[in-house]
């Protein structure tokens, strides 16, 4: 039973706003709804439906009686048997914030996120302090990308509950997902200060910590949750990653097949999986696997990344399908786009170049001498550089070889994409290939 159950049954005892006896002697139906409540809360589900059924016997209408069979449903995971009694629980009582917010649960559990959306919202607006149907709510919004919708959520949750050690970790995941690693990374902090034990926390902090390179302290935070929790798919995944960083393929290839064994659906693991054995010339299995991974790709599946998929197929036809997939799944267009259409009138057009490589790199050495021909009469060159300052002389050459440098390594997608309409680029060239994890 989780809090907003508890929460649920706690006030179900209570009739609910709107609600109705129907006429029947409240000393029957009093002492029914209370045997029912005790029965719940003790666990004793078998005692509480049957309760409630009785409850139900004497009136079709009984709010409470209709909300504690709807948690009940819940409680042994028949979501949809939930939805139809909560809904009719709501036709008699529209005002309880307690109907919607346990009506959203089983409508999240049933992926059906738009119509959650709608009851959580209605939920908060009936109860503002409604804790649980905050945090959920920023759970929907999360599932659904609207990462910075859920971060307001989770603001709202740990507002009220400022030991919340699940809002904080997942307040993180919506941060590292709008590609803040530094700002997730201190709210899985807080997350773990509060519940050490809290295995996704230490995965998530994990997998952060990779991302801002510090790949040795990430590893031992995803072995850490693994040792709390040895199912943890994304510690496991991401301790993978840190260890390919490290080039460490063979025990990278390894984290992927245990992965696997736990999840045989888990996205692009499979292709990670052969990789990385072929980086470690472990050829086990290839033809096989290889085979797998091209059929799945070809049916639209999330089998391989297709920077890594160059080196499994020929077929120009399956590189196009994996790229397709992945973009489609990694990086779905906004819903409120930043570019509508404006033309901008420049004296020269405005020309960006995009690169985590503005460094000694082979894209360096061969896009150098490009960057200085341009045309400065006609055109305005821009060098955005999302990776690492190396100091170096390359660095330093390419610094001079445009008529403004930024350096964004630090500021989060939608702001770089910001940065380029606050700019007015007229065009914009993107010299990476596709992200390798």
């Amino acid at each position: 039973m989780n809090r907003q159950q508890r929460r649920a049954a706690a006030k179900s005892g209570r009739p609910a706003a709107g609600a109705k006896s129907g006429g029947v002697q409240p000393t029957r139906r009093d002492a029914l709804l209370a045997e029912a409540v005790r029965a719940y809360q003790a666990a004793r589900f078998r005692e509480a439906s049957a309760a409630c059924r009785q409850l139900l016997a004497l009136d079709r209408r009984d709010v409470a009686a209709l909300h504690l069979t709807g948690l009940l449903a819940l409680q042994a995971g028949r979501n949809d048997t939930a939805v139809e009694v909560l809904t009719t629980a709501i036709q008699v009582s529209e005002q309880s914030s307690d109907l919607h917010g346990a009506l959203a649960e089983a409508l999240q559990r049933l992926d059906r996120l738009d119509e959650a959306v709608t009851h959580y919202q209605r939920a908060i607006a009936l109860d503002p302090s409604y804790l649980d149907a905050l945090y959920n709510y920023g759970n929907v919004l999360l599932k659904l990308r609207r990462y910075q919708d859920a971060v307001g959520h989770y603001d709202r949750a740990l507002a009220l509950a400022p030991q919340f050690a699940e809002a904080f970790n997942n307040r993180g995941h919506a941060l590292f997902e709008l590609g803040r690693p530094g700002e997730a990374l201190a709210d899985f902090e807080r997350a773990l200060a509060t519940k050490p034990d809290l295995a996704a926390a230490l995965a998530n902090r994990g997998t952060a910590l990779i991302e801002l390179k510090q790949y040795e302290e990430g590893i031992a935070n995803c072995t850490a949750a693994l040792a709390l929790n040895p199912t943890e798919t994304s510690a496991l995944a991401n301790r993978g990653n840190g260890l390919f960083e490290l080039r460490r393929y063979a025990e990278a290839a390894r984290d992927f097949e245990r992965l696997l064994a736990i999840d045989p659906a888990y996205p692009y693991a499979a292709g990670k999986a052969l990789y990385y054995r072929l980086l470690s010339c472990d050829w086990t299995h290839y033809q096989r696997d290889l085979s797998a991974i091209a059929a799945t790709v070809q049916s639209g599946g999330r089998a391989a990344i297709p920077f890594m998929f160059l080196n499994m197929a020929d077929s120009v036809t399956a590189h196009l399908r994996c790229a397709v997939t992945f973009n489609r799944d990694k990086y779905p267009a906004a819903a409120e786009p930043l570019w509508r259409g404006e033309r901008y009138a420049h004296d020269r057009i405005r020309l960006a170049y995009l690169s985590a490589d503005f460094r000694q790199h082979p894209m360096a050495y061969s896009m150098a001498g490009v960057f200085d021909a341009h045309d400065r009469s006609r055109f305005k060159t821009i060098a955005i550089s999302f990776g690492p300052d190396s100091q170096d002389p390359v660095r330093r050459r390419l610094e001079t070889a445009f008529d403004s440098f930024r350096d964004v390594q630090t500021m989060a997608d939608r702001d770089i994409a910001g940065l380029l309409r606050e700019l007015e680029v007229d065009i914009a060239v993107d010299l990476m290939g596709l992200h390798q994890q």
